[in-house]
C-alpha cells in the first residue's frame, strides 16, 4: 500500500488557502475543491482597495476543518526535521547617515516634513507614512519625481537616490567577502535597483530577482549564480523569500532592510538555510542597520521581542497539548505574531 507524505516549510504562514494544495496533493478526500474550501473554512475582510482578502479561519467552521487537518498533520521544528543543516551566525554592521539624509530623517521625524535639496517639500501626511519615510531615508537619501501613474501631472512618488551608507556598507562587504558570491536582500526594490547599479559600475557582476519575472526568468537567474557567472545576486524579500530554492549554493546573506513581519524573514534567511547548505561550515546573516534610527531603536526590538514570544508559545502550546489542553489561543497569537507589522501600529 502507497502512502503519500506532504512536506511543508510554512504549511500555514497566511491563511488557510495555504494549505489546499499539500492536502489535494496526498488526496485528502475530506477536502473540497478549491474555490469551496476557501469560501467554507476562509475569514474574509475587506482591503484597502476595496476588495477581500483572506485573514484567517472562519471561527464557524474551525472545529470542522481542524477535525480535518489534525490527523493529517504533525508539526516538528526545523531543528529536528534538519538536523544536519549548518549553524546560523548573525552579525550586524552599523552605517552613518550621511548630512543631507540626517537633516531630512530628523525633520519626518520631529514634525513629518522637509525640504529636500532641490526645494521640493515632502510630507508626511499621517503617522504610517512618516515610519515608512523615515525607513526610507534610513536607507538612502529620496527626491520627489512626476508620477505617470495615477494620470495626474501634479501628483509625486518617493523615488530612493544616492548617498546611501547601506550601500556603502554592501561594497565594504564586497572588499571584506573577496571572491565569495552571496545574496542581498531588501524590502524595497527601489534600494536593491540602487545596490545593483552600484556594483555594476564597480565592476560586481550581479543579478536582479524582484516581482514581475516569470518562472522561467527566475530559475535562468538563479542557475547563473549556481554556475559563478554572477558575484551577487540581489533579491526583493517579497519575490525570493518564498517559493525560490537554489540560493542555498552561497553561505553568506547581506540583509539591507528588515521586514516588520517575522516570518517574512525567517523565509527570507532561510532560503540560504535549507536542504543543500550541508556543504557549508555555518550560514552567514548579515544585517546592515542604520545606526541612531527606528531601525536601531525600535524594529530590531520589537523584532527580537517578537522572537522571543514566539519561542514562548511553542513551548507553552507543547506542554499545553501533552495534557490534552486546548491550544487555539497559542495559534491566533502565533499567527498575529507572525504577520502583523507591529512596527506601525
Amino acid at each position: 500500500m502507497r502512502r503519500r507524505i506532504g512536506l511543508t516549510g510554512t504549511p500555514i504562514a497566511n491563511h488557510v488557502g495555504d494549505l489546499w494544495s499539500i492536502m489535494h496533493g496526498i488526496n485528502a478526500p475530506d477536502f473540497p475543491v478549491k474555490g469551496k474550501f476557501v469560501d467554507r473554512y476562509g475569514l474574509m475582510a475587506w482591503n484597502n482597495q476595496g476588495g477581500l482578502d483572506l485573514v484567517g479561519i472562519n471561527p464557524e467552521h474551525k472545529a470542522e476543518f481542524f477535525s480535518i487537518l489534525d490527523p493529517r498533520f504533525r508539526r516538528m521544528t526545523k531543528d529536528r526535521v534538519l538536523d544536519q543543516l549548518p549553524p546560523k551566525i548573525y552579525s550586524t554592521r552599523f552605517v552613518t547617515l550621511s548630512p543631507k539624509q540626517l537633516k531630512a530623517y530628523r525633520e519626518i521625524e520631529r514634525g513629518n516634513i522637509t525640504i529636500l535639496d532641490d526645494g521640493q517639500l515632502l510630507v508626511a501626511p499621517n503617522n504610517l507614512v512618516a515610519r515608512t519615510r523615515l525607513i526610507q531615508f534610513a536607507s538612502s537619501y529620496a527626491e520627489l519625481i512626476p508620477d505617470p501613474r495615477p494620470n495626474d501631472p501634479e501628483h509625486m512618488r518617493v523615488l530612493l537616490s544616492e548617498p546611501s551608507p547601506k550601500i556603502d556598507g554592501l561594497m565594504e562587504l564586497v572588499d571584506d567577502l573577496g571572491d565569495r558570491q552571496f545574496v542581498v536582500v531588501a524590502e524595497s526594490r527601489q534600494l536593491i535597483q540602487l545596490a545593483a547599479d552600484r556594483l555594476t559600475r564597480h565592476g560586481v557582476t550581479n543579478a536582479l530577482l524582484v516581482g514581475g519575472m516569470t518562472d522561467d526568468e527566475r530559475a535562468a537567474v538563479i542557475r547563473r549564480l549556481q554556475d559563478g557567472y554572477i558575484r551577487v545576486l540581489l533579491f526583493t524579500a517579497q519575490a525570493g523569500g518564498t517559493g525560490v530554492d537554489g540560493l542555498q549554493c552561497v553561505d553568506t546573506l547581506v540583509r539591507l532592510q528588515r521586514s516588520w513581519s517575522m516570518i517574512i524573514n525567517i523565509q527570507t534567511d532561510d532560503r540560504i538555510h535549507r536542504i543543500g547548505s550541508e556543504q557549508h561550515s555555518s550560514v552567514n546573516i548579515i544585517d546592515v542597520i542604520a545606526e541612531d534610527t527606528v531601525e536601531q531603536t525600535i524594529q530590531l526590538p520589537r523584532l527580537e521581542e517578537k522572537l522571543a514570544r514566539l519561542q514562548e508559545i511553542t513551548r507553552d502550546r507543547a506542554r499545553v497539548r501533552r495534557v490534552g489542553g486546548d491550544t487555539s489561543v497559542f495559534d491566533i497569537e502565533e499567527t498575529m505574531l507572525l504577520n502583523t507589522d507591529l512596527g506601525v501600529s
